[in-house]
């Protein structure tokens, strides 16, 4: 799977294994994901600066690719936000970050 990270020279995209779902955990198939305010700020101070590789993102939606043990409130297929999400096709998430 994909993530962006943020370097020195802008966004790259980087391939990297697609996270498990480990018990009371969510894993999401990213369908948008925000960007906050925390994130522009970051990307300005960055910009032109050390080597880096930051990991970004905000608010995201997405579609429940797994749930892990003792998850109930969720199941596969289910349209959801998170009130996090990195910048990546896939990710983990609890519960309770869920809407």
């Amino acid at each position: 799977m994909r993530i962006a990270l943020l370097t020195e020279r802008g966004f790259i995209f980087k391939e990297v294994k697609r996270p498990d779902c480990k018990p009371g955990q969510v894993l999401l198939r990213a369908t948008s994901l925000g960007v906050c305010t925390g994130d522009v700020e970051k990307f300005q101070h960055v910009a032109g600066g050390p080597a880096v590789e930051l990991q970004l993102g905000h608010e995201g939606t997405g579609v429940v690719a797994a749930v892990g043990r003792g998850v109930h409130h969720f199941q596969e297929g289910d349209i959801v936000t998170s009130l996090h999400g990195p910048y990546a096709e896939y990710f983990v998430t609890t519960p309770e970050m869920l809407v």
